[in-house]
Protein backbone atom coordinates (compact mmCIF):
# COMPACT_ATOMS: atom_id res chain seq x y z
CA UNK A 1 0.00 0.00 0.00
CA UNK A 2 2.60 2.35 1.16
CA UNK A 3 4.36 1.89 -2.55
CA UNK A 4 1.01 2.55 -4.43
CA UNK A 5 0.81 5.75 -2.23
CA UNK A 6 4.19 6.58 -3.18
CA UNK A 7 3.07 6.05 -7.14
CA UNK A 8 0.34 8.24 -6.59
CA UNK A 9 2.75 11.32 -4.75
CA UNK A 10 4.82 11.18 -7.65
CA UNK A 11 2.23 11.44 -10.17
CA UNK A 12 0.64 14.44 -9.00
CA UNK A 13 3.63 15.97 -8.10
CA UNK A 14 4.05 15.97 -12.43
CA UNK A 15 0.99 17.12 -12.31
CA UNK A 16 2.13 20.12 -10.72
CA UNK A 17 5.56 20.20 -12.50
CA UNK A 18 3.46 20.68 -15.70
CA UNK A 19 0.82 22.79 -14.35
CA UNK A 20 3.14 24.87 -12.44
CA UNK A 21 5.97 25.08 -14.84
CA UNK A 22 7.28 27.85 -12.27
CA UNK A 23 7.69 25.53 -9.35
CA UNK A 24 8.85 22.55 -11.12
CA UNK A 25 12.37 23.35 -9.47
CA UNK A 26 11.21 23.10 -6.46
CA UNK A 27 8.76 20.39 -7.02
CA UNK A 28 11.76 18.26 -8.15
CA UNK A 29 13.77 19.45 -5.16
CA UNK A 30 10.86 18.09 -2.52
CA UNK A 31 10.95 14.66 -4.89
CA UNK A 32 15.08 14.28 -4.22
CA UNK A 33 14.70 15.14 -0.62
CA UNK A 34 11.76 13.39 0.78
CA UNK A 35 10.18 10.82 -2.02
CA UNK A 36 13.43 9.38 -2.93
CA UNK A 37 14.15 8.88 0.91
CA UNK A 38 10.88 7.45 1.85
CA UNK A 39 11.08 4.83 -1.36
CA UNK A 40 13.97 3.32 0.36
CA UNK A 41 12.55 3.20 3.68
CA UNK A 42 9.67 1.29 1.71
CA UNK A 43 11.58 -1.16 -0.22
CA UNK A 44 14.04 -1.85 3.10
CA UNK A 45 10.86 -2.31 4.87
CA UNK A 46 11.94 -0.50 7.97
CA UNK A 47 8.82 1.27 9.97
CA UNK A 48 10.98 3.15 11.96
CA UNK A 49 13.10 5.24 9.24
CA UNK A 50 9.77 4.93 7.02
CA UNK A 51 7.60 7.02 9.75
CA UNK A 52 10.91 9.47 10.17
CA UNK A 53 10.99 10.08 6.61
CA UNK A 54 7.05 10.27 6.44
CA UNK A 55 7.18 12.86 9.15
CA UNK A 56 9.77 14.82 7.44
CA UNK A 57 8.03 14.80 4.14
CA UNK A 58 5.00 16.40 5.83
CA UNK A 59 7.30 19.28 7.41
CA UNK A 60 8.97 19.81 3.66
CA UNK A 61 5.69 19.80 2.73
CA UNK A 62 4.05 22.38 5.07
CA UNK A 63 7.10 24.69 4.83
CA UNK A 64 7.10 24.85 0.80
CA UNK A 65 3.62 25.39 1.14
CA UNK A 66 4.15 28.44 3.57
CA UNK A 67 7.07 29.73 1.37
CA UNK A 68 4.52 29.89 -1.64
CA UNK A 69 2.05 31.93 0.26
CA UNK A 70 -0.13 28.74 0.94
CA UNK A 71 0.71 28.03 5.20
CA UNK A 72 -3.12 27.23 5.69
CA UNK A 73 -2.49 23.81 3.80
CA UNK A 74 -0.89 22.16 6.48
CA UNK A 75 -0.49 18.28 6.75
CA UNK A 76 -0.92 16.98 10.45
CA UNK A 77 0.05 13.49 11.06
CA UNK A 78 -2.37 12.06 13.41
CA UNK A 79 -1.21 11.78 17.31
CA UNK A 80 -2.21 8.03 17.75
CA UNK A 81 -2.91 5.42 15.11
CA UNK A 82 -6.71 5.75 14.06
CA UNK A 83 -9.04 2.44 15.06
CA UNK A 84 -9.86 0.42 11.93
CA UNK A 85 -13.59 0.68 13.50
CA UNK A 86 -13.51 4.27 13.84
CA UNK A 87 -15.98 6.11 12.12
CA UNK A 88 -13.63 9.13 12.37
CA UNK A 89 -11.37 10.32 9.63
Amino acid sequence: MADYQLKEMREIQEVGETTRPGRAAMLKAFESSHLDKLAETIKAKDLKKFNAAFKSAAEGCNGCHAANDFAFIKYQLPKSALSPTSAKP
